[in-house]
């Protein structure tokens, strides 16, 4: 098979830069090369609408409505290569518009957003398929697009990066040094939710201290700056080398349907270099249960956890377990290959979810 994997991310300037498209495409397409097929990544922007024909399938990552990607839509369906939609965030229902973090985060106005959540579910519309990345979000697409077969392919670490990881472990992690990785500011009220435990920890614990990597707004946490350190955006690569200085890291969650259907990427990431995680649960979390794994939700629960990870002697306990249970569990081989399988039998989707024929694709 010849694949296709369609990104709208900037590949010029940070190839591997953009999350998404490195779980949703790169990691996928790496299974696809290992399963003898050809698989290559383009952002629609370079891409020339004379070079579909050489595919038999397209995948295309949180795919935007435009005159180009029209144009694309329109001359796979005419070539008869079959499109499918992958999805990665709640962007595509309007009633849910005002739970999106650019308008909770106060970055974009409701009736923007619920202009673009509407533009998305339109031009979904026009696709054979739809995977998503968690089962929560398939819950959503199953209600907004009822008649769209559909599938979860859950974000998994690649064998590469798995392996570059193991050779960054530092196994003296500064004891009470937590880390936070957010990446962008859309987390805001995330880490806002909860300043009232870590503002305890932080004095409970003179010698503690939190690195946050990302642009997120500390000015609520007046008095500790100094224990509170930000950094900038971290190239992917860098990641194992930094979260093996913590004793562990935080991935906080307000609850809302957005979180709710976040995927288990902060958990895979820290726990293939033996780094524990205190998260909020949602669905995507709570399918995992490992020595390491902390889901408080209360402010007292979230006060325990933070006490109990700021000693190094519980990431020594548990390191080894936390980078098994990925290699075992959570590699993009691992949750790619039911779909690689099914586009090589000429079905949509997985059979497990359930079989879906090309020719007999919407």
């Amino acid at each position: 098979m010849n694949l296709l994997f369609i990104t709208h991310a900037n590949l010029t300037r940070r190839p591997y830069g953009d999350g998404s498209t490195r779980y949703r495409c790169f990691n996928i397409a790496d299974v696809a090369l290992a399963h003898g097929h050809n698989a290559e990544v383009v952002e629609l922007n370079r891409l020339r609408l004379r070079d579909l024909s050489r595919f038999d399938m397209i995948s295309w990552l949180r795919p935007m409505p435009g005159k180009k990607a029209l144009n694309v839509i329109n001359t796979a369906s005419t070539l008869n290569i079959p499109c499918v939609a992958d999805v990665d965030d709640l962007i595509f229902d309007p009633d849910l518009a005002a739970e999106s973090p650019a308008v909770c985060n106060g970055f974009a106005s409701l009736p923007t957003i619920e202009k673009q959540f509407s533009a998305h579910a339109d031009f979904l519309r026009l696709f054979n398929a739809i995977t998503v990345s968690t089962n929560d979000l398939q819950g959503h697409v199953k209600r907004c697009f009822p008649k769209i077969p559909n599938a979860t392919v859950h974000n998994g670490l690649s064998e590469h990066w798995l392996e570059y990881a193991q050779q960054l472990l530092d196994s003296r992690p500064a004891s009470g040094k937590l880390g936070y990785l957010p990446g962008t500011r859309s987390h805001d009220q995330d880490f806002l939710s909860i300043r009232q435990p870590v503002t305890d920890w932080l004095k409970a614990m003179p010698d503690a201290s939190l690195d946050i990597v990302g642009k997120i707004d500390i000015s609520r946490y007046k008095g500790l700056s100094t224990r509170i350190r930000q950094h900038p955006w971290m190239d992917y690569y860098r990641l194992p080398a930094a979260m093996s200085q913590y004793c562990a890291t935080l991935s906080p969650l307000t609850q809302s349907s957005f979180n709710r259907a976040k995927s288990h990427i902060k958990f895979i990431e820290s726990a293939a270099v033996g780094v524990p995680v205190i998260a909020s649960p949602n669905d995507d979390l709570t399918a995992h249960s490992c020595p390491g794994l902390l889901f408080p939700e209360t402010t007292t629960q979230w006060c325990q956890a933070l006490m109990e990870v700021s000693q190094a002697e519980l990431r020594t306990s548990v390191s080894l377990s936390l980078r098994q249970y990925v290699r075992d569990h959570c590699t993009a081989s691992h949750y790619a290959t039911p779909l690689i399988q099914a586009w090589e039998a000429k079905q949509l989707i997985p059979q497990h979810q359930s079989i879906f024929p090309l020719s007999n694709a919407a």
